[in-house]
């Protein structure tokens, strides 16, 4: 099972690599290309290479173009996932300025929109209750959302 990972992997790769979308020089965040990298440094993390994984997600935050609110979660679980790895490859101090950079962010949020029960709780941002909250803030702010409600 682990090769036909490690082989859809390098499909998926390859194919960005392809269409010149792998590197780049920017990344937006709800493109496939900004998923596909992800999943590219996720496997690359499971697969044993944790170097490699925070080296492809360390680009990944340095051309990531956040452009409104819908950004933040994904940006956030970037945040996370690299901090995970400076941990586990025993840099304590990267990874507390990760977290740092990843409450930053939902702090900023929280200035633009007070008490938002989405931008106050983004830990539960998987859990399924979380997109009714984002549906709810979308609807009830003068917020536009990208996607249809």
């Amino acid at each position: 099972m682990r090769r036909r990972r490690d082989n859809v992997s390098t499909q998926r790769s390859r194919i960005l690599k392809d269409t010149n979308d792998y590197p780049a020089e920017q990344y937006y965040l709800d493109a496939a290309a900004f998923v596909v990298v992800c999943a590219l440094a996720d496997h690359e993390a499971e697969a044993g290479d944790p170097h490699r994984a925070i080296e492809t997600y360390e680009q990944l935050a340095k051309t990531a173009a956040v452009t409104d609110f819908e950004d933040a979660p994904r940006l956030s679980r970037l945040y996370e996932a690299l901090s995970r790895l400076y941990l586990k490859t025993g840099d304590p101090a990267k990874a507390d300025s990760t977290k740092a950079r990843r409450v930053q962010l939902w702090q900023n949020w929280n200035r633009k929109f007070p008490n938002n029960a989405f931008v106050l709780h983004p830990d539960r941002s998987c859990q399924p209750l979380d997109v009714v909250a984002l549906t709810d803030f979308c609807a009830n702010s003068a917020f536009q959302c990208r996607f249809p409600l």
